[in-house]
This record gives C-alpha cells, sequence and structure tokens, in this order.
C-alpha cells in the first residue's frame, strides 16, 4: 500500500490532525501515528471505516489494481485483400484524367463494386442487455470506448472500425446518424460523402455516444439510429465489430434493431450471463440467428470448422463457484438449446453440411468468459482469433475472381459498343435500316413486354396465395391436440413451468420451420419465373435480318434489369435470384448489407443461404414475439398440478395463442411479396428506360452523323475497353 500515503492525504486533502483523523476513526492518536508510519499494518476493519469516513475507495486505499486484459493481439491478415482493393482503386485514380465523360459511371462503378466486394467480414456481439457486450468489445479493442453498465445502455447499432478505414471527409472519430422511416444509415455507403452527410446528426469523440446512443443520454432520442467509430486496434485490421442493442428488454425499438443486426453477421457472438445462462428468451433469439448465419463451405486448408463463425459464450463466469460448475452450466445451456430448435432445423443443417451434425458439434462452440480472470476467457479469445485470422484466406480468391470476371464482363460489353461504333463508321446504311426495323418492331416490343410485366405481377400475386395455402396446411398440422401431445410425449416435457416454456419455444420453431419452407419453395418457384421473364424479353427483341445487313443489337435487357437492381430499397424474392447470378449477383447483395460470406458465396448453399436471411428478416420478428407471448401466457396459465388432463389443456392454450397471431403470418408474406414486386417494379422500369436510351442514342448519332465525332467516342470506348482488360490483378 506505499502508493497511498495517509500522512499526505490528511494533512492536504482532509486538513485534519492526527487527533481529529483518530477521533473520526474511532481509535487512538498513536495507532495514527504508526499507520502513518507502516499503512501495511491496517486491518480489514480500519480500511473500511477510512473509506467510510472520508469517501475515498479501498481500491485507491489500497492501490489495487484488477488485472484487465490486453487488447486481442490479431495478426492483420487482410493485407491482400487490402492490396487488390488499393491497386485497383489507384488504377482507376491514374485512368480518370484521360477518360471521357461518357464512360465515367462505368469506372465509378467499378470503384464502388471494389469498395463492396473487398468489404471485411462483420463481427456481431448480440444477447441481452445485461450480458455485457460492450465491456467485451471494450476488452478487446484494449480501448474504454462502449458504455457499460448494468442497465440497457447502447440502444443504437454501433460500427466500428478500423481507423484506416476512415473516409478522408470525415475527421471526427464517432459520427452519428439518424434514424429513417423505413431503413437505417447504410454503412456499405461509407464513402459516400454526399449520402453520409445527409443522414448525419453529430460528430466528435467516443465520449459522445453518452449522450446519443445511451438511452438516458442528453441528446438521446428516438431520432438517432445508428453511429460509426473509428479505432486504431489490431483486431479491426480484419474485421469490423458491431455493438447492437441488447434483446428482451422490454424496448421494441431496441428488439427490432436487434433483430436488424444479426442479418449483418458474417461472424456471431452471442453473450449470455453465467448465472441464468441461455434461457428461453436467449435461445429463442439464438435460433433465428443461426439460422441466418452463413456455415462456411470453402474451409480446406484454412483450419475452419463450418461453425468457426459461431460463439456462444457465457459472460460473468468469475461469479459462479465452484469453477466446475462452469462446464454443467454450458452443457445445460446447449441442451436447453438444441430441445427448443425444430428436429426439421437439424435435418437440413446436416444436408446442407454433407454430414450430421450433432449436438456434440455444436457444444464445441460454447465458451466462457471474465474480463479479469484470463483462465476463463482463454478458449474464447484463442478461438476468436484463429477465426478472425483465417476468414480473409476465405475471401481474398473470392474477391480476386469476382473482381476479374467483372471486368472481363465489363470489357465484353464494352467491345459490343466498339463493335457497334466501327458499324456506324462504315455501315452506317446498315445501321440505318437496324434503327427502322427497331422502330418498327417497337410496338410488338412494347406490347410484349407489358405483357411479360403483367404475367410476372400476376404470378406474384399467385405465389403469394400459394405459400399462404401451403402454410396454412403445414400450420393445421402441426397445432394439433394429438401432435402437441406427442410432443410432449417425444420431449418428455413435465408439468412444470421450463419445460412448458420449452414446449412453446420448441412448437414456435417448428412453425416457423414449414413458414421457411413454403417461403423458400415458392422463391424458387419465382426465380424460375424470372428466367423465363428474360428469355421472352430479350426474345422480343428480334430483328427481321432477312435483307442482309448482317448487324445484331447490342443491347443486354437482363443486365440492364441487374443494374436496376441497385435503386430498389428491398429486394423480397429478388434476393434469392441475384443469388443464381454469381459475381454479378454478389455485389447487388454485398451492396444490401447481406453477409459478406453468403452475397460471396462462401457459405454452404450461398443462395439459400441468402434467402434464408431475407426470409427470416421477416418471420424471425412474429416467431419471437409469439414465444414471448407464450412465455408469458404459461406463468398466467399456471402449472395444472394434480390434473390428469394438463396435456390437453396446456395443448389447447397452445393452439389459441398462435391461432391468435395467426393473421401476422400472412401478413408477413404479403410483405415479403409485396418487396418482391416493389423491386422488380424499380428495376424493369430501369431497364426500359435504359433501353430507350439506347434507341435515342443511335438515332441520334445518325441522324447527326459525324465521323469525326464517332472516331472520337471509337477511341474513348477502346480505351476504356483496354482498360478494363488491363485491370493489374
Amino acid at each position: 500500500m506505499s502508493e497511498f500515503n495517509l500522512k499526505d492525504f490528511r494533512e492536504n486533502h482532509l486538513k485534519l490532525t492526527q487527533a481529529e483523523l483518530a477521533e473520526l476513526m474511532g481509535v487512538r492518536q498513536d495507532r495514527i501515528s504508526r499507520l502513518e508510519q507502516n499503512l501495511d499494518v491496517i486491518s480489514l476493519e480500519e480500511l473500511v471505516i477510512l473509506s467510510k469516513k472520508t469517501g475515498k475507495s479501498l481500491d485507491e486505499i489500497t492501490g489495487y489494481k484488477k488485472d484487465t486484459p490486453n487488447e486481442l493481439n490479431i495478426s492483420d491478415s487482410w493485407d491482400k485483400v487490402r492490396y487488390i482493393k488499393n491497386t485497383i482503386i489507384n488504377y482507376i485514380k491514374d485512368f480518370f484524367p484521360e477518360n471521357s465523360q461518357n464512360y465515367i459511371n462505368k469506372i465509378e462503378d467499378l470503384r464502388k463494386n471494389i469498395e463492396e466486394i473487398t468489404r471485411k467480414p462483420r463481427i456481431v456481439f448480440s444477447g441481452k442487455s445485461d450480458s455485457g457486450k460492450s465491456t467485451m468489445i471494450n476488452a478487446l479493442i484494449g480501448k474504454e470506448k462502449m458504455p457499460t453498465n448494468w442497465t440497457p445502455t447502447t440502444s443504437i447499432i454501433v460500427y466500428i472500425k478500423d481507423i484506416l478505414d476512415r473516409p478522408s471527409y470525415i475527421e471526427e472519430e464517432l459520427w452519428i446518424f439518424r434514424k429513417g422511416k423505413n431503413t437505417e444509415w447504410d454503412d456499405t455507403k461509407l464513402y459516400d460523402e454526399r449520402y453520409c452527410k445527409e443522414w448525419k446528426i453529430a460528430g466528435g469523440n467516443a465520449e459522445i455516444l453518452s449522450q446519443y446512443g445511451v438511452r438516458k443520454g442528453q441528446e438521446y432520442n428516438n431520432e438517432v439510429g445508428s453511429a460509426v467509430l473509428f479505432i486504431d486496434s489490431p483486431i479491426l485490421k480484419n474485421c469490423d465489430i458491431l455493438d447492437i442493442p441488447g434483446i428482451t428488454a422490454g424496448i421494441e425499438s431496441d428488439n427490432i434493431a436487434a433483430n436488424q443486426g444479426k442479418l449483418k453477421a458474417d461472424v456471431l457472438v452471442y453473450l449470455s450471463q453465467a448465472s441464468g445462462f441461455l434461457q428461453i428468451e436467449d435461445a429463442n433469439y439464438l435460433k433465428e440467428a443461426l439460422e441466418i448465419l452463413p456455415p462456411l463451405k470453402e474451409t480446406e486448408g484454412t483450419g475452419l470448422s463450418p461453425m468457426s463463425n459461431l460463439f456462444i459464450v457465457a459472460t460473468h463466469a468469475h461469479h459462479i463457484n465452484p469453477r466446475a460448475e462452469l462446464k454443467n452450466i454450458c452443457d445445460s445451456g446447449c441442451d436447453r438449446f438444441v430441445d427448443t430448435v425444430a428436429d426439421s432445423f437439424w435435418e437440413r443443417y446436416s444436408r446442407n453440411l454433407e454430414k450430421i451434425f450433432t449436438k456434440k458439434d455444436l457444444r464445441k462452440r460454447f465458451f466462457t468468459y471474465a474480463t479479469d480472470i484470463e483462465d476463463l476467457r482463454e478458449s474464447f479469445e484463442k478461438e476468436l482469433k484463429n477465426t478472425i485470422e483465417k476468414l480473409p484466406k476465405l475471401l481474398e480468391k473470392k474477391a480476386f475472381d469476382i473482381t476479374k470476371n467483372y471486368a472481363k464482363n465489363e470489357s465484353e460489353k464494352i467491345r459490343k459498343e466498339v463493335k457497334k461504333y466501327e458499324g456506324l463508321i462504315n455501315e452506317r446504311e446498315n445501321y440505318s435500316k437496324l434503327l427502322e426495323e427497331i422502330k418498327k418492331n417497337e410496338p410488338k416490343r412494347k406490347f410484349e413486354f407489358e405483357e411479360n410485366n403483367r404475367n410476372v405481377k400476376n404470378k406474384i400475386f399467385d405465389l403469394d396465395n400459394e405459400t399462404k395455402k401451403k402454410f396454412r396446411e403445414d400450420y393445421n398440422k402441426i397445432l394439433t391436440e394429438e401432435n402437441i401431445i406427442k410432443i410432449i410425449d417425444k420431449k418428455e416435457y413435465k408439468n412444470k413451468k421450463e419445460d412448458l416454456k420449452r414446449l412453446g419455444s420448441y412448437i414456435s420453431a417448428e412453425i416457423q420451420e414449414v413458414y421457411k419452407k413454403n417461403l423458400e419453395k415458392t422463391t424458387e418457384e419465382f426465380k424460375n419465373i424470372m428466367n423465363e421473364y428474360f428469355l421472352k424479353t430479350q426474345e422480343s427483341l428480334e430483328i427481321d435480318n432477312s435483307d442482309g445487313m448482317n448487324i445484331s443489337l447490342d443491347f443486354d435487357f437482363k443486365n440492364a434489369f441487374i443494374g436496376g437492381l441497385a435503386g430498389a430499397a428491398t429486394l423480397g424474392g429478388l434476393a434469392f435470384w441475384a443469388s443464381t447470378l454469381g459475381n454479378l449477383g454478389a455485389y447487388i447483395l454485398v451492396a444490401k448489407g447481406v453477409s459478406v460470406l453468403s452475397a460471396l458465396g462462401i457459405s454452404i448453399a450461398g443462395g439459400t443461404a441468402t434467402a434464408a436471411a431475407f426470409v427470416a428478416s421477416i418471420g424471425g420478428p412474429i416467431t419471437l414475439g409469439i414465444a414471448a407471448a407464450l412465455i408469458v401466457g404459461v406463468t398466467v396459465w399456471g402449472i395444472f398440478s394434480g390434473n390428469s388432463n394438463w396435456k390437453k389443456k396446456i395443448a389447447n392454450k397452445i393452439i389459441k395463442e398462435f391461432n391468435k397471431n395467426l393473421h401476422k403470418y400472412d401478413e408477413a408474406i404479403t410483405q415479403y411479396w409485396n418487396e418482391t414486386e416493389n423491386g422488380f417494379n424499380i428495376a424493369k422500369d430501369e431497364m426500359e428506360e435504359k433501353w430507350q436510351n439506347y434507341v435515342k442514342n443511335l438515332e441520334k448519332e445518325l441522324r447527326h452523323y459525324n465521323v469525326n465525332k464517332l472516331k472520337e467516342t471509337l477511341r474513348n470506348a477502346k480505351e476504356v475497353e483496354d482498360f478494363f482488360i488491363n485491370i493489374p490483378l
């Protein structure tokens, strides 16, 4: 205790004599004199009295400092992906001054796509409001930046990024963004200065999070939606960290944000206090998150298992005594979780993995954590470090290949333009004939175009009804008295409160499974509808070549439609269709905030996983809400003690509760297909606009025929073609 000088404290802080301090503490003066010479002889009782009488904490008096962990030391394995990104960005910058205005958008699209496709994986920290998310994040980054408390604190989504990822137009450590009517600030548009400034509320250092992002903060209001924080920390070289609001805090806005946050996860760290570990509320949220989290596919040579991106952590583990009890806590938590998940989920999960997935596999993803006790957090930190360091290896080749294929695709499109300009110079007459044929064909094309559009919309309407019909059929098979009693017997549920909660949660999971199954099935049908749509749309452009024009149209409706999807706020079933487009779809999905692992196809059944994410984003809140109602209901219903018919009674209560909420599933299905139609309308309108501009430009070039100008345009097109061909990959 040599750091604490009692004599100096008495004389300069308390302004007391030895006799006065002795009287204050209820000891003799000579005792004070002895303590000032050697504070190590002080008793615990005297320490407590000194603390109470002076307002000085025991830690301050004793000089004790808790052992806090160092920042997680992560090797920077993102350097190759960063190199690809920076190389191409610099290549673009060097080319821009010489580039024709006609092609600036194409070059800018490449820049945006590179920014998106080389996005770092996101680690989402989730759990109840008192689970210790912000405390763990502070420990991992090695800085006290996130507000911490035992009550619900962070009420917004906070994106924590590496200081080197900060755009040049942002000077502050932190920016606060407003909440939109139906959306939030989009972090994939971080480098869009105009967009971010439109959403910005405030900027400053991390301290203002306590003002804007904490419910009791001075500047907090319902208009605050999210924040981005830039930190210099090793862990952020390889990933972004997301701190999302805690669940089940009784605050609907926080629960909505928590559900939105889990959709963004490439890696999920779910926290639950060791005392009261993984209760029903946790399990209900976690099983929805697990549905969305992409199991890793390309694991060969990386040392990563399919579930290496899932961490279920028992926090505040130091409160558990004896230490051996922690294993039992994690074992029981795993058992409870498995027991609330529908059997069909594990069957489907195993099929996707192409191996039998067992409870033992899941148990390996359970960890303990205590900030100030190394051995309780060692296993978690070691495994997290392993995942974060190796994920870039999965992304590296994919980012390279997608960029290379994108450049090849663009060069081929520009090659068609080059051919067109060469034709306009050398075969003006034939192109004039082509324009005449286009105009002659236009009424027929427009008629067929509108007919094709109506057909798609009608089929979307039919898919909406088909999904509801098939879901109802499966729903009614599950929610029968006989089936619920069969589940009770199979799972060996007893007439106890906790077992009844588990029963309600299990049935909720069963219904969610059939809900998703049917929605995914009709979404697969929609994919085929879209493929047929483009076939017919392209066929409507068939031009009569009987007079020997020997030239063909170079307009691609499908590519034009894909470009239009970027302007759609939501995609619905189009997300699944986009996931089947390979490299082209990857850019769309990454831009929409889909998990980068799913968007780039680095997951098992990547397309299905992507669709599941969008489906779950609609259905998840429903099942969570119903499950919560069931849990409350169990308490209200009570235990049917001494009643031999308790199984029958509880079955009927469950059926009644679900039927009260059945309309929510219908509403969610309609929402999904409405979003599909809205996305389709936006994309097809832009597709049509691009076609009309194509025709207008062709007509303009022929009407104001200028060989020298055409040659200049041809030269510019060849330069851009060379630009894409020679991208340094």
